[in-house]
């Protein structure tokens, strides 16, 4: 382990990107930082998902104690650090690489050199408000002070954090003030000219005013002759904990740098190598895998005991039942079941009794009024698809079929098989006019305002689990309800074939509760349908005519959440005169667009070849909008874009949003690896025009597989090393009738 998974970090180094973190309680990820350009921490980060700055600084003084003026010249990106290089006009060069840990420290490690003999000082300082109940405490080498926390963290309403700065001892200083900077200027702060050698206090006691914490060390630079720094701070609920990280992070034989880089090289060699002749295609399966992980936590404290992957950095940093599914389908790929498997059971963990699964869980529970349909069943069948476990089959089981129950009671207490949206949040689709059109207010944002709107969407997700409940059923050999559950099922899809359908329209519509009338809102949920087993050969005429019409659906940036033609479609963001956070009114969202590459590729599987070349076209498509410019350097992912123009919502400022499956679409479609949870292996790869396509490691069923294909055809496919005959029109291998390896 190493050359590669260095390679691949490195393969996605770039100067325009700063987000630092991953797989532990502390995020660094400001939509919109500030100081950058300043050595340290100051902008805001996230301590699970309250947002805490400013953080802390680090400034190189001259003999008489003046700040010298540090220009940065570059800034260099990677997964695991970010690399700045700084100079000044008297000769003096400090470089610069910070992480931020899994354990929850950053880190600022430091290389100082000059061209000449002068002695200089190293600062490394903060600024905190002081509570009334709280104080800063000096330590061995470090200087704490806590943050009260808008809400628990466990059992915990503070936050320590410690700074610490080495090797070696340094002079530190704590000053209490009334006024002070918000940023980090030096000369502004109340250390300028306090902090020195002599007599500091023990103790600041309490009091309301800001504290500035600082730290230096006096040195001698020889000509030539780099220098090595740290400056740390760490982040806990308990104050030793944070003293003794950040202790640790800046003594001599520490490696902080060194540290990330392995736990980024660990995660790499845990997930299927891949390599394809589309620069897009390749760079973005690596930046997908490091956004994920960006997005892991493991608090272990609060509601969520076990790692969790976020939605997204923000306001999107917790446990969202709408993403679950996208994630499940991607962390399934990693050779162990364990991070989606521990996000999952979060989940059931949440449970109500009732049956219900809130759709947001933060440290201190469950949001009360929160839910999102979702596609429960199927994204668990996924994932059982490639790591087989009775665990996972039972309790999914088990919730799951509360879950139903709940379901069906509020959502189809009539019994007549479609199933329907109450509130435009609980789709995670607000603003649409395929709500308007049942409630011209609709759009009024609460909770509590309800409608009656028979949802394709919701109807789709709850065909699937009642479909997926089935099939677990037979899976434990249940077979008695089993039978209850394929009736249900069924009853589901004939109510869509004859209530959804609008044969004349040739399209799925959503259907107004009061009424029993379909909308005629083509919205892009319209084709979820075709996701599934429901739709016949016939009513692909619905992707032919619409999904496929430049007129409507089929733009350069596919695809937009609502029908070109509708009268409220508008692919800015706004709605009413307002730029919305969360339009889909017109915009293209990654996670549509996953829907629909998957309606397109299985409909052309099932039903109709002749559309597998538009999928494959789809797929790429979308992996091309989320590049910035369509530059290959640098892959995004934004809450939604401009179908038009390619543009990302900018505005948002919410980057490496997990709300999509591309890595479970590229792995699927331009590998061809499609395993079902009977054990076997189809591989049927899409039209995509790529000239080859290598993954290597993929673990299904116990097995490494590796595959290579050129130009859509299956040029070689080993199973535990072994060849395959790929010979045949359609590859399909029984996992469960090979030996498994060990691992």
């Amino acid at each position: 382990m190493g050359s590669y998974e260095r390679g691949v970090l490195q393969s996605l180094a770039r100067s325009d990107k700063w987000v630092l973190g991953g797989d532990g309680p502390f995020l660094w990820a400001p939509g919109s930082p500030i100081w950058l350009e300043k050595p340290g921490f100051w902008d805001a980060g996230q301590f699970y998902r309250h947002q805490i700055g400013p953080l802390f600084s680090v400034e190189l003084l001259g003999p008489t104690g003046e700040p010298i003026n540090l220009r940065s010249v570059s800034r260099r990106w990677t997964p695991a650090y970010v690399l700045q290089e700084y100079e000044s006009s008297g000769g003096i060069k400090m470089l610069e690489r910070k992480t931020v840990l899994p354990s929850g420290v950053l880190v600022s490690e430091l290389t100082v050199e000059t061209d000449h003999l002068v002695n200089i000082s190293l600062v490394a300082w903060s600024i905190q408000p002081a509570e009334p109940d709280t104080s800063a405490v000096r330590g061995v080498g470090t200087v704490a002070v806590p943050r009260r926390l808008p809400a628990p963290v466990g059992s915990s309403e503070l936050v320590w954090l410690a700074l610490a700065l080495g090797p070696g001892e340094s002079v530190v200083q704590v000053t209490p003030s009334e006024a002070g900077t918000a940023g980090p200027l030096w000369t502004r702060s109340a250390l300028w000219e306090t902090l020195k050698a002599g007599d500091q206090p023990e103790h600041i006691g309490r009091m309301k005013h800001q504290l500035h914490l600082g730290m230096r060390m006096d040195l001698e630079l020889s000509p030539k002759t780099p220098i090595r720094l740290v400056a740390a701070m760490a982040l806990a609920t308990e104050r030793e904990k944070a003293e003794q990280a950040a202790r640790q992070n800046v003594r001599g034989d520490a490696r902080p740098i060194e540290e990330s880089l392995d736990a980024w090289e660990q995660y790499i060699a845990a997930i299927p190598q891949f390599r394809c002749s589309s620069e897009h295609v390749q760079r973005y399966y690596w930046y997908r895998w490091m956004g994920l992980r960006m997005a892991m936590q493991r608090p272990g404290v609060g509601q969520l005991k076990r790692r969790t992957v976020c939605e997204g950095p923000g306001y999107f940093r917790r446990a969202i039942t709408y993403s679950l599914q996208a994630h499940l389908r991607e962390l399934r790929w990693m050779k162990t079941s364990q991070v989606a498997q521990d996000t999952l059971f979060n989940f059931f963990d949440a449970q109500e009794e009732d049956g219900r699964i809130p759709g947001i869980i933060d440290l201190e529970g469950a949001r009360e009024e929160s839910f999102y349909h979702a596609d429960w069943a199927g994204s668990v069948l996924d994932l059982l698809s490639i790591h087989p476990s009775r665990e996972i089959l039972v309790a999914a089981y088990r919730s799951l079929s509360r879950y139903a129950q709940w379901l069906r009671s509020t959502r189809d207490p009539e019994g007549v098989g479609l199933y329907a949206v109450e509130n435009h949040y609980e789709t995670g689709q607000e603003f649409s006019s395929r709500y308007q059109v049942v409630n011209p207010e609709a759009d009024i944002q609460h909770w509590g305002n309800r409608f009656q709107l028979q949802g394709v969407d919701a109807t789709t997700y709850a065909y699937e689990l009642y479909r997926g409940l089935t099939l677990m059923a037979g899976m434990l050999g249940e077979e008695g309800q089993g039978a209850v559950w394929r009736e249900e099922a069924e009853r589901i899809k004939q109510a869509v074939l004859l209530r959804m359908w609008d044969s004349g329209d040739q399209m799925f519509y959503d259907v107004d509760s009061r009424t029993g009338n379909r909308t005629k809102v083509k919205a892009g949920t319209c084709f979820y349908p075709f996701m599934t087993d429901m739709p016949e050969e016939k009513h692909c005429a619905a992707l032919e005519h619409h999904l496929l019409n430049p007129e409507e659906f089929w733009t350069e940036y596919p695809f937009p959440s609502l029908s070109m033609d509708d009268p409220m479609f508008n692919p800015l963001g706004l709605w009413k005169g307002l730029m919305r956070n969360c339009p889909w009114n017109g915009r293209s969202w990654p996670m549509l667009n996953s829907h629909l590459v998957e309606a397109l590729a299985r409909a052309g599987a099932r039903l109709q070849p002749s559309l597998l070349p538009h999928a494959g076209e789809a797929l790429l498509r979308t992996i091309r909008l989320l590049f910035l410019g369509g530059d290959a350097a640098l892959p995004n992912c934004y809450e939604h874009y401009n179908p038009l123009t390619g543009k990302p919502c900018l505005y948002r400022t919410i980057n490496d949003y997990q709300h999509s499956w591309v890595i479970d679409l590229i792995l699927k479609y331009c590998a061809g690896l499609q395993p079902d949870p009977n054990g076997t292996l189809r591989v049927s790869p899409l039209p995509t025009g790529l000239e080859f396509v290598h993954v290597q490691g993929a673990r299904v069923f116990g097995h490494e597989i590796d595959i290579e294909v050129a130009d859509g055809r299956v040029i070689s496919l080993h199973v535990d090393g072994e060849q395959m005959d790929t010979s045949g029109e359609r590859i399909a291998i029984d996992l469960t009738a090979l030996p498994p390896t060990a691992g």
